[in-house]
């Protein structure tokens, strides 16, 4: 049948056509492995529900360009309203005023959200492995993967590892603060890390604030890390993040 050979046909120029394409759909993991020192995401953000508010004077261009301005490699974006008094439009108002990759940091439970972060013009998405099924962790991961969306799979604990690992994606994220005691330590890193295989980037996330945790974590073997309320409470953007990459002001 006519319709056999157009299948038998298109398979072979389709195997044809990715052999020669590059397969570095992911880019900002590439990065991450192959930056010479950490890669730093630095996070936007006005609220925690553990802290409360934290920045006043909340403006996501001011912050944007700072970042921007000051060496970051990506940005995080809280986009939850509830809590953390984020916005979608935060990204687009990122978006505007930066180059840089953007990570929407959000509490992602709904297919739509997935096509939702495409849509405001995200590059990253955060899949928290607690809150998901199996199921859900695996089809949301594939279905960002078809939009181009890069995903920091993240986990707090061995079981979480574990379960995220059966995907295996190019991104884990270790949060160091435990979700239901807002408790934070950085021995999760170091206990978590050396599980996870050297082919996955892994993001060490909260609880940095010094050059001495940054050195903790890159001893661990992260390739990248995640900074939020260190630079939300600090006065010059660029001064402290020299101080947490080289130890000085």
């Amino acid at each position: 049948m006519i319709l056999d050979t157009i299948i038998e046909k298109k398979k072979e120029t389709l195997e044809q056509s990715f052999q020669n394409q590059s397969l570095l759909y992911h880019p900002i993991a590439h990065q991450m492995k192959n930056k010479e020192d950490l890669f730093v995401i630095g996070e936007i953000k006005k609220a925690s529900p553990s802290k409360g508010v934290i920045v006043k004077d909340f403006n996501v261009e001011k912050f944007t360009k700072e970042y921007t301005m000051a060496g970051v490699d990506a940005l995080s974006i809280l986009t939850e309203e509830n809590f953390f008094q984020g916005s979608l439009e935060n990204i687009k108002l990122a978006k505007a005023f930066s180059h840089i990759p953007v990570l929407r940091k959000d509490f992602i439970m709904d297919a739509r959200e997935i096509i939702q972060s495409k849509q405001v013009g995200a590059d990253m998405i955060l899949l928290i492995t607690a809150m998901l099924s199996d199921e859900q962790l695996r089809t949301f991961y594939q279905m960002a993967n078809m939009l181009y969306l890069e995903c920091i799979v993240e986990v707090h604990n061995e079981e979480e590892l574990t379960r995220a690992l059966k995907i295996h994606p190019e991104i884990i994220g270790i949060n160091n603060r435990d979700l239901y005691t807002f408790e934070v330590s950085l021995e999760t890193t170091k206990r978590l890390a050396q599980k996870i295989p050297d082919d996955i980037c892994i993001v060490s996330e909260s609880g940095i604030f010094t050059h001495d945790d940054m050195e903790f974590v890159k001893a661990a073997g992260v390739d990248a890390v995640l900074i939020g309320e260190s630079f939300m409470r600090c006065d010059n953007f660029m001064e402290h993040l020299q101080h947490l990459r080289y130890g000085s002001y």
